[in-house]
């Protein structure tokens, strides 16, 4: 066979690929090659057979980060019959468990904290509050005057809050600065028809839509107005009525007749006064 070249057929001898194997050797020996299809670099054994010109091929194993070709397994010999199991003691009888001590009581909780709004409700006037604990929005009534307790229905903490009947005005001494009732004018641009607000007596607040504090006259579409940014208050006295206007909470400065002011600030308001809120003009008009 020296120097003749003889085709050596075999199989890969990965179990997931088994794919064909040919190549060629010009003399017995162990030989390393790797499988085209997986890759794996793996080990024969190539002697000469009974049949002239095919040699017979002993796979020697895949070649695993460049170890040495091992041979292939010997035959293991039968195992031999194994003496039968030893009969076991019967099991001792266990004592009785020990009777556990009665647990003890535990303490009762805590009552949980009551949180107080910071806005007095009115009483007979249904409110949408937020919730102190969880922030969920709650709706409440409150029948009478006094300080009282509510339980929120998403997270069960209590709330606490003081409620109070609308502002009844007497007729008082007081000199009317105007005869006629006033009402307030959002001026919204040239060309759009302007929203009119009547002023009942008592305080009237003016500020941005909020579900939890809701003013009296509430605007939505102005992030710049707080929410309970100013008041007017409507007093009845003899021959007519008397208006005052006072900055209650703003985070911006309020422009009134073009002046800027910040709280505190409280002063008469007469028929003509303009004050802007965030972006929105208001005019104090009389009502006809």
């Amino acid at each position: 066979m020296e120097g003749q070249q003889i085709e050596v057929r075999t199989r890969c001898q990965n179990d997931k690929c088994g794919a064909p194997l040919k190549f060629k050797v010009s003399k017995y020996r162990k030989v390393q090659l790797d499988c085209p299809t997986c890759m794996l670099k793996q080990a024969f054994s190539i002697d000469p057979g009974t049949d002239p010109g095919k040699p017979a091929v002993t796979p020697l194993g895949l070649v695993k980060f460049g170890a040495q070709p091992q041979p292939a397994p010997k035959p293991q010999p039968a195992p031999q019959p194994q003496p039968a199991p030893r009969p076991q003691p019967a099991p001792q009888p266990q004592p009785a468990p020990r009777p556990q001590p009665a647990p003890q009581p535990q303490p009762a909780p805590k009552p949980q904290e009551v949180i107080e709004l910071e806005d007095e409700l009115v009483v007979g006037k249904e409110t949408m509050i937020s919730c102190p604990h969880c922030a969920a929005q709650l709706k409440i009534k409150v029948p009478k005057e006094g300080k009282g307790k509510m339980q929120c229905g998403k997270c069960k903490g209590f709330i606490g809050f003081n409620a109070k009947s609308k502002t009844v005005v007497m007729p008082g001494q007081r000199k009317p600065t105007h005869t006629k009732r006033g009402r307030l004018v959002k001026v919204n641009g040239f060309l759009r028809k302007n929203d009119v607000f009547k002023l009942r007596d008592g305080k009237n607040v003016i500020g941005r839509f909020d579900h939890s504090k809701q003013s009296d006259i509430a605007i939505a579409g102005d992030g710049l107005m707080s929410r309970r940014s100013v008041e007017i208050e409507v007093t009845p006295v003899m021959g007519g009525y008397s208006f005052r206007f006072t900055i209650l909470q703003s985070t911006n400065p309020v422009i009134y007749n073009k002046q800027e002011c910040r709280t505190p600030y409280s002063r008469e308001i007469r028929f003509g006064d303009t004050f802007v809120l965030g972006e929105t003009t208001f005019r104090f008009e009389a009502d006809d």
